[in-house]
């Protein structure tokens, strides 16, 4: 019999891993020419707290700049029957606490490269979108693949930032340089950031 503490492990490393090493060296490519400093959060680290501390840190030139949860899913849009994002409370309440620096980026496996494979949003917005999925009922409450029962906040896949190919990813690159104070407006297509 599998413990579910093997059984999160091996999720951890087959799924969880994969998925942040792609953001993390992304993120590397896409910020490498500004003074940006994209680093993995140590497990250990996030063992250590009772809080749920995102995966990966972002500085720029040595200040704090975001920190990132990265999570997903195996199953393609379609394939879904409850067509949201499932998000745990406890990353909400981290999220709304950290704001605008904290970056939920959700991955769907299924739809990596071509489709909507990578949507995020601020600590802020997500907050402000699980107050509102709590409001119309969008909670699902249930046991999960691992056997154990949980809560998830359901929040609509047009609510997050992204696109098809590689816009979500072009999106938080952008986001993170807004927050660095590099670009005008978060919006990547905003015609500020166009205006010299």
């Amino acid at each position: 019999m599998t413990s579910l503490r093997e059984a999160y492990r091996w999720h951890r490393r087959e799924r969880g891993a994969p998925r942040e090493r792609l953001i993390l060296y992304s993120l590397r490519l896409l910020l490498r020419d500004n003074g940006f400093v994209v680093r993995r959060i140590r497990g250990r680290t996030q063992a250590m707290t009772p809080e749920h501390i995102p995966d990966l840190m972002v500085r720029y030139r040595g200040r704090f700049v975001a920190s990132i949860e990265v999570t997903g899913t195996e199953l393609g849009w379609e394939q879904m029957k409850l067509k949201a994002v499932f998000v745990l409370p406890s990353k909400v309440e981290y999220g709304a606490k950290a704001g605008e620096r904290y970056i939920y980026a959700y991955f769907n496996d299924w739809e990596f490269p071509t489709g909507e494979w990578l949507l995020w949003l601020n600590g802020r917005e997500l907050a402000r979108q699980a107050d509102e999925a709590e409001a119309r009922g969008d909670i699902w409450t249930g046991e999960t693949c691992h056997g154990v029962i949980e809560r998830y906040y359901m929040i609509p896949r047009k609510k997050f930032n992204g696109g098809e190919a590689g816009r979500g990813l072009i999106s938080l690159a952008h986001y993170i340089r807004w927050l660095a104070g590099l670009v005008p407006e978060p919006d990547p297509w905003a015609l500020a950031n166009f205006m010299a």
